[in-house]
């Protein structure tokens, strides 16, 4: 009986790791590839988020958005997409950066998807923009960029030296991180309570 009651408080100690870590439910990184209006500008239901990470090129249809107040996508708003069965899930979405779609004018060379630091600055030379596709997590530092369409920001049709190549700007998407956890948060402490309970 004892071993069995340390064996439970390990247990529960576990998941109380593993959820404050997010170790146990990880997060997604989804691109707005087919946007409708909403409510104040918000994505509308409908839209279509690209997942880029862990699973590239999944499409996910929005149910619902629930704005933390300041009327843009940010950071402590809440997704509502469809799961496989067409059932609405709630995720959170913990940060909005920008996509970059670039392209290499070198034969050979896989176009590359990048997130930046923040929204699209007016000069991103030393940022360090993050790889979501081909590979996941690789840092590319910005050497060099060239304001092709003369606006002041970095924005499509522009160039920038990546990685000792020249790529051209494509596209820049919106890119929210979604906890993939968060629809388990609300019920999360409920479990562990019952767990004490089973145990003691």
């Amino acid at each position: 009986m004892k071993n069995s009651r340390y064996l439970g408080y390990a247990t529960v100690a576990m998941l109380v790791v593993g959820l404050s870590a997010g170790s146990v439910f990880g997060q997604m990184h989804l691109d707005l590839s087919d946007p409708t209006v909403g409510k104040n500008g918000l994505p509308g239901e409908c839209s279509i988020w690209h997942e880029l990470y862990p699973v590239y090129c999944v499409d996910h249809h929005q149910m619902g958005y629930e704005d933390n107040g300041d009327s843009v996508i940010s950071a402590c708003d809440y997704l509502i997409l469809a799961d496989a069965t067409g059932a609405p899930v709630r995720y959170h979405i913990e940060a909005v950066v920008p996509t970059y779609y670039l392209s290499s004018s070198t034969p050979g060379t896989e176009n590359l998807i990048l997130e930046g630091e923040g929204p699209p600055s007016t000069n991103p030379v030393c940022e360090t923009w993050h790889e979501v596709y081909p590979v996941y997590c690789q840092p590319w530092h910005v050497d060099d960029w060239v304001d092709d369409n003369n606006d002041g920001v970095v924005s499509e049709c522009d160039f920038v030296i990546i990685g000792g190549q020249e790529w051209h700007i494509d596209r820049i998407g919106v890119d929210v991180i979604i906890d993939s956890g968060s629809p388990a948060e609300d019920e999360s402490w409920g479990t562990i309570k019952s767990m004490f309970g089973r145990i003691f």
